[in-house]
């Protein structure tokens, strides 16, 4: 829960009513083009000091059917992954944000139970 709170305090006012109101019920975007989320992506990655409300427009705004094809076209447009730019870019829990985000539902789900058995003694 508190990745969501230190999501929610880096997003405006409107941003913070529109989650209470409708819950998160993400839709694909409309004018969704992977090549130029990949752009912006690259641009937000060598900005300085890193644009991370330029990554988190795209990234959140996408269901994860678009951010798996955003992720192979920044591949193919590279030649790089972007989890590994996104590493190397970020930090943090914003880090640990951004990589779920462009995992698919059922590796983030594995990743994440692994995560909380882990030095369980199972």
């Amino acid at each position: 829960m508190s990745l969501l709170n230190d999501y929610m305090s880096r997003t405006n006012e409107w941003e913070k009513q529109r989650y209470h109101l409708h819950g998160p019920q993400l839709q694909p975007h409309p004018n969704f083009s992977p090549s130029a989320d990949v752009a912006a992506l690259e641009a937000a990655i060598k900005a300085k000091g890193v644009d991370e409300h330029g990554i988190t427009k795209i990234l959140v705004y996408r269901t994860n059917a678009q951010r798996q094809e955003i992720k192979s076209a920044y591949q193919k447009k590279t030649g790089r992954e972007l989890c590994d730019d996104l590493k190397k870019a970020c930090s943090g829990q914003y880090e640990e944000i951004v990589l779920g985000l462009l995992e698919t539902p059922a590796k983030y789900d594995a990743h994440q139970l692994y995560r909380a058995m882990k030095g369980l003694g199972t």
